[in-house]
Protein backbone atom coordinates (compact mmCIF):
# COMPACT_ATOMS: atom_id res chain seq x y z
CA UNK A 1 0.00 0.00 0.00
CA UNK A 2 0.98 3.37 -0.01
CA UNK A 3 0.10 6.85 1.33
CA UNK A 4 -0.13 10.04 -0.05
CA UNK A 5 0.72 13.08 1.87
CA UNK A 6 -2.66 13.63 3.03
CA UNK A 7 -3.15 10.22 4.39
CA UNK A 8 -0.27 10.38 6.43
CA UNK A 9 -2.06 11.83 9.41
CA UNK A 10 -3.84 8.69 10.02
CA UNK A 11 -1.16 6.43 10.16
CA UNK A 12 -0.79 5.45 13.96
CA UNK A 13 2.13 3.39 15.40
CA UNK A 14 0.21 0.03 15.22
CA UNK A 15 -2.41 0.41 12.84
CA UNK A 16 -3.88 2.70 9.82
CA UNK A 17 -7.45 4.63 10.99
CA UNK A 18 -9.02 4.29 7.41
CA UNK A 19 -8.12 3.14 3.64
CA UNK A 20 -4.68 3.44 2.42
CA UNK A 21 -4.34 6.29 -0.78
CA UNK A 22 -3.08 3.35 -3.15
CA UNK A 23 -3.31 -0.69 -2.65
CA UNK A 24 -1.14 -2.89 -4.98
CA UNK A 25 -1.94 -6.66 -5.03
CA UNK A 26 -0.23 -9.00 -6.69
CA UNK A 27 -2.51 -12.00 -8.02
CA UNK A 28 -1.36 -15.57 -7.16
CA UNK A 29 -2.86 -18.90 -8.60
CA UNK A 30 -4.43 -20.13 -5.00
CA UNK A 31 -6.02 -16.13 -4.23
CA UNK A 32 -6.78 -14.98 -7.39
CA UNK A 33 -10.80 -15.47 -8.06
CA UNK A 34 -10.82 -13.82 -4.23
CA UNK A 35 -8.78 -10.97 -4.94
CA UNK A 36 -10.34 -9.65 -8.20
CA UNK A 37 -14.15 -10.12 -7.04
CA UNK A 38 -14.08 -9.58 -3.24
CA UNK A 39 -10.97 -7.63 -2.86
CA UNK A 40 -10.87 -5.89 -5.31
CA UNK A 41 -14.34 -4.18 -4.75
CA UNK A 42 -13.96 -4.23 -0.69
CA UNK A 43 -10.85 -2.14 -1.32
CA UNK A 44 -12.70 0.34 -3.79
CA UNK A 45 -15.56 0.68 -1.29
CA UNK A 46 -13.72 1.42 2.02
CA UNK A 47 -12.22 4.52 0.21
CA UNK A 48 -9.17 3.42 -1.30
CA UNK A 49 -8.89 6.00 -4.14
CA UNK A 50 -6.58 3.38 -6.70
CA UNK A 51 -5.95 -0.33 -6.69
CA UNK A 52 -3.44 -1.82 -8.93
CA UNK A 53 -3.99 -5.65 -9.58
CA UNK A 54 -0.71 -7.00 -10.97
CA UNK A 55 -1.39 -10.14 -12.80
CA UNK A 56 2.19 -11.86 -13.39
CA UNK A 57 0.01 -15.18 -15.12
CA UNK A 58 -1.40 -13.14 -18.05
CA UNK A 59 1.43 -10.27 -17.45
CA UNK A 60 -1.10 -7.27 -17.23
CA UNK A 61 -1.58 -4.45 -15.10
CA UNK A 62 -5.01 -3.46 -14.33
CA UNK A 63 -5.58 0.12 -12.21
CA UNK A 64 -8.97 0.90 -10.85
CA UNK A 65 -10.46 3.55 -9.49
CA UNK A 66 -14.57 4.40 -8.07
CA UNK A 67 -15.54 5.49 -11.67
CA UNK A 68 -13.21 3.14 -13.87
CA UNK A 69 -10.71 1.35 -14.89
CA UNK A 70 -7.48 0.98 -17.14
CA UNK A 71 -5.62 -2.21 -18.14
CA UNK A 72 -2.28 -2.34 -19.56
CA UNK A 73 0.07 -5.05 -21.07
CA UNK A 74 3.17 -6.27 -22.28
CA UNK A 75 5.82 -2.54 -22.13
CA UNK A 76 3.15 -0.14 -21.83
CA UNK A 77 3.56 2.26 -19.11
CA UNK A 78 0.59 1.83 -15.92
CA UNK A 79 0.42 5.19 -15.00
CA UNK A 80 -0.95 6.22 -11.20
CA UNK A 81 -3.40 9.34 -11.21
CA UNK A 82 -3.23 9.34 -7.05
CA UNK A 83 0.80 9.33 -7.13
CA UNK A 84 1.79 12.28 -9.99
CA UNK A 85 4.96 11.16 -12.02
CA UNK A 86 5.01 7.09 -11.14
CA UNK A 87 4.45 4.77 -13.25
CA UNK A 88 5.84 1.47 -14.47
CA UNK A 89 6.77 -0.78 -17.21
CA UNK A 90 5.04 -4.30 -17.52
CA UNK A 91 8.32 -5.37 -18.71
CA UNK A 92 10.07 -4.77 -15.91
CA UNK A 93 7.82 -6.84 -13.74
CA UNK A 94 7.69 -10.09 -16.04
CA UNK A 95 11.46 -10.14 -16.74
CA UNK A 96 12.83 -8.14 -13.92
CA UNK A 97 16.72 -8.98 -14.93
CA UNK A 98 15.65 -7.31 -18.08
CA UNK A 99 16.18 -3.73 -16.55
CA UNK A 100 18.22 -2.71 -13.37
CA UNK A 101 16.25 -1.13 -10.41
CA UNK A 102 18.10 2.01 -10.58
CA UNK A 103 17.80 2.39 -14.86
CA UNK A 104 13.84 2.02 -14.24
CA UNK A 105 14.25 4.68 -11.38
CA UNK A 106 16.46 7.11 -13.99
CA UNK A 107 13.53 6.54 -16.19
CA UNK A 108 10.57 6.89 -14.55
CA UNK A 109 12.89 10.27 -13.01
CA UNK A 110 13.66 11.90 -16.36
CA UNK A 111 10.61 11.59 -17.96
CA UNK A 112 8.88 13.53 -14.87
CA UNK A 113 11.44 16.53 -15.94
Amino acid sequence: MFLTKEDQERLQETYLEGPASIVFEILSKSTRNDDISKKLPAYLASGVKEAWIIDPENETISIHWTDGEEDYTGNSRATSIILPGFWIRGSWLWTPDAMPVMSALDEIEKSDQ
